[in-house]
């Protein structure tokens, strides 16, 4: 599971496939899919876990993005982003 510790953004966008394309604009390694907003928000989290935990293992540090300041407050809360292309 994410520690609360930690923030970051989910990037959604249809895939000509059909789906949902999934990125984490904080971790540029993270992108993944999936066939519903729900499924693809899911899926986007657990990547970051996964991505986050090899990071760990590494000693790899976090993006300052990532990282809660001082005072406990985030420079981004978990936010989901939906983009769509103009029709």
């Amino acid at each position: 599971m994410i520690k609360n510790d930690f923030v970051f953004e989910l990037v959604l966008e249809p895939s000509e496939e059909g789906g949902f394309v999934v990125r984490c604009p904080q971790l540029q390694e993270v992108v993944t899919q999936g066939e519903t907003i729900e499924e693809a928000i899911a899926m986007g989290r657990e990547a970051v876990e996964a991505y986050m935990g090899f990071m760990e293992k590494k000693n790899i540090p976090l993006p300052s993005s990532m990282i809660r300041n001082t005072a406990g407050r985030t420079r981004h809360r978990n936010r989901i982003r939906v983009q769509f292309e103009p029709v």
